[in-house]
C-alpha cells in the first residue's frame, strides 16, 4: 500500500503520521526533498522487510518532488508513506491519500508539538490565534514545559513510566531525537525566564513570541 498524508494543517498530519508509524514494526526514513525516482528505487530495492513478521514501512519525509516518481505499487510486504505540508492532487487509484487542508482551531498543545517538532513558522502561526482568543500565557508556558518534561523522559528512555497512550509516548519520542539533555533543561530555564517577564509586567506577546521563536529553533532536523 502507499500513502499520501499531504496538506497545510501540518500540525494534525503530523500527528497522523505518528499515528501511522506505530502500527510498523520497522520504519525506515528518507528526507523528500529533490528526490529523484532513481534514488528512489535504489533505497526501496536496498529495504529489507522485518525479519519477525511486524509490517514494515518506508517513509518519505518532506516530500516536493512529483508523483510521478513513485512506483504504481509498493515492494512486497513494504509499505510505502509520503508526507508532504502541501496539498497534492492525486490521481492515481494505487495511492491511498490522507489530506490535511483546513486548518483547524489551535490550541496549546498543537502548539506545544509545533515548538518540540522544529516547525517555527506553524507554531508562530498558532501561537497569534492563541493570543488573538485571548489564551492566558500562563497555560501556554505550563504545556511548554509539560512537553519538555517529556522529552527529558524519552532523553532517559523512560516514557513507559508515563502510562500515556504508545502513540504519544512514540510522538515524544520522535521529537526528543532533535534535542540533548542540555537543550531540555536550558528550553525550561527559558520558560522560567518567560514566566517571570511577563509577571513582571512585560508584554506578554512580545515574550511569548520571542520564547516560541527561540526554542522552536534549537531542534535539530534530520
Amino acid at each position: 500500500m502507499i500513502y499520501l498524508v499531504h496538506g497545510q494543517n501540518e500540525v494534525d498530519s503530523r500527528r497522523f503520521l505518528t499515528k501511522l508509524k506505530v502500527s510498523y514494526g520497522d520504519v525506515r526514513e528518507v528526507d523528500g526533498k529533490n528526490l529523484t525516482k532513481e534514488y528512489l528505487e535504489r533505497q526501496l530495492s536496498e529495504s529489507s522487510v522485518s525479519l519477525f513478521g511486524a509490517k514494515s514501512a518506508f517513509l518519505i519525509d518532506n516530500f516536493s518532488s512529483g508523483l510521478d516518481i513513485l512506483p504504481k505499487q509498493s515492494p512486497e510486504g513494504l509499505d510505502l508513506i509520503v508526507w508532504s505540508s502541501k496539498k497534492i492532487p492525486v490521481y492515481s487509484k494505487h495511492l491511498k491519500s490522507f489530506l490535511f487542508d483546513k486548518v483547524v482551531k489551535a490550541n496549546v498543545f498543537k502548539l506545544t508539538d509545533a515548538v518540540l517538532s522544529g516547525r517555527e513558522r506553524q507554531a508562530l502561526i498558532l501561537l497569534d490565534e492563541l493570543v488573538q482568543s485571548k489564551e492566558a500565557p500562563e497555560k501556554i508556558i505550563g504545556t511548554l514545559n509539560r512537553g519538555l518534561c517529556f522529552l527529558y523522559f524519552a532523553k532517559e528512555g523512560s516514557m513507559a513510566k508515563t502510562n500515556l497512550p504508545s502513540f504519544i509516548q512514540q510522538k515524544h519520542v520522535d521529537q526528543a531525537r532533535g534535542w540533548d539533555e542540555k537543550t531540555v533543561k536550558k528550553g525550561m530555564a527559558k520558560l522560567i525566564s518567560a514566566d517571570l517577564a511577563i509577571k513582571s509586567g512585560s508584554k506578554p506577546h512580545l515574550v511569548l513570541t520571542n520564547l516560541i521563536s527561540e526554542l522552536a529553533s534549537w531542534p535539530t532536523t534530520e
